[in-house]
């Protein structure tokens, strides 16, 4: 899956020349490495790092050490961009009046080879990590209204708000969540700006 979501990152609308890849690297023991490489073969835009302290929380935090851009926007590793994911969150980020701090988008499912279970509601689907609050770009009200796998903010207020809770976020076997939400509730606090843009969109 990481090979698909960095071909669908090298074929972005948005200028190459705008942007970089991060690939934080949690202290895996497949081919991780391998499919980088392969990828940097022929794109000097991707960087690899690798973490060894496990937790999505340290990958997270790691990236925000690392970036060089002003604007960080996050996705999985079994996740894969639209082409115009980068231009969208970018777009979201410039043309609003009050600038938001953080830029969610839609987040389709993508089954594959596999079909929707004629079972499960669509009340289901957020379980699954679909997001979809319709056609208009829109304030959120609340924390949890926005994503982790389609997620963009303002890099100096990650950095200085010291970054992601390590005591939450998935760790291994361990599959407690919400350090996107607790974040999101933290700079709600501070008065920022939720943006909800359907534009920006991966399919998980």
């Amino acid at each position: 899956m990481l090979d698909g979501a960095l071909t669908s990152l090298q074929h972005q609308s948005l200028p190459a020349d705008q942007y970089e890849i991060l690939v934080i690297d949690n202290a895996s023991t497949d081919d991780t490495a391998e499919v980088v490489k392969r990828h940097q073969a022929w794109s000097s835009r991707i960087r690899y790092f690798y973490e060894p302290k496990l937790g999505i929380s340290n990958a997270r935090n790691r990236a925000i050490a690392e970036a060089e851009a002003p604007i960080i926007a996050y996705t999985d590793d079994d996740a894969c961009a639209d082409a115009g994911w980068l231009e969208a969150v970018l777009a979201a980020f410039t043309r609003t009046a009050q600038r938001p701090l953080a830029v969610g988008g839609r987040i389709a499912l993508g089954w594959g080879s596999l079909k929707r279970p004629r079972w499960l509601p669509d009340t289901g689907l957020l379980t699954l990590g679909s997001l979809d609050h319709g056609d208009a770009s829109i304030p959120c009200r609340y924390a949890y209204d926005l994503f982790g796998s389609n997620l963009a903010f303002e890099r100096a207020y990650l950095a200085a708000s010291g970054g992601f809770n390590c005591r939450l976020g998935r760790t291994g076997a361990n599959l407690i969540s919400g350090e996107e939400t607790e974040m999101l509730a933290r700079l709600h606090a501070d008065g920022g700006l939720l943006l909800y843009e359907p534009a920006a969109q991966v399919t998980h």
